[in-house]
């Protein structure tokens, strides 16, 4: 993923897709949760690929969105880079594995990541390590609180426009 995004800040894109598909909400220990029942995958799932987007194709300018917020999500995403992206959320695909994706196109070709190509135990060690790194040197780190209520303002943006689709 780190390799991605340092890629997709030097590469010339003129559009991208991203998708965060899962069968979470089928079954298994998603299934029964009574928040994720009332809000859906947008908030569960949706911080995590729009985050990937925001930092693939530049800062998020505006959504538009439709479907249904308990079976699938499709967004329409303008970046102030110019650039659009189209979202796929959903967490009732009976799909295995899941899928986090994002997939990014310009007239140079194409970067593409799958954000499960990692297994979990790589994943959350890396995790682990960078935040350790953080807590004993005192620095910053670019997933910090700031990055947390831009990511909670664009799914504000994807709430009411899917209120008003």
């Amino acid at each position: 993923m780190e390799e991605f995004l340092a890629s997709a800040q030097s590469f010339a894109a003129i559009g991208g897709r991203a998708c965060f598909l899962s069968g979470a909400f089928l079954g298994g220990p998603y299934a029964g949760s009574g928040w994720r029942a009332e809000h859906g995958a947008l908030l569960d799932v949706g911080p995590h690929i729009l985050d990937l987007v925001d930092v693939a194709l530049g800062p998020v300018a505006n959504i538009r969105a439709h479907g249904d917020p308990s079976d699938w999500i499709g967004l329409l995403v303008d970046h102030e880079s110019g650039v659009t992206s189209e979202v796929s959320i959903s967490c009732t695909a009976a799909i295995t594995p899941s899928r986090t994706e994002v997939e990014i196109f310009g007239r140079a070709g194409s970067l593409r990541v799958d954000g499960r190509a990692d297994s979990r135990d790589v994943i959350f060690a890396n995790l682990r390590a960078e935040f350790a790194a953080v807590a004993r040197s005192g620095g910053p780190h670019r997933c910090d609180a700031h990055r947390g209520v831009h990511l909670q303002h664009l799914l504000t943006l994807a709430q009411l426009a899917l209120a008003d689709a």
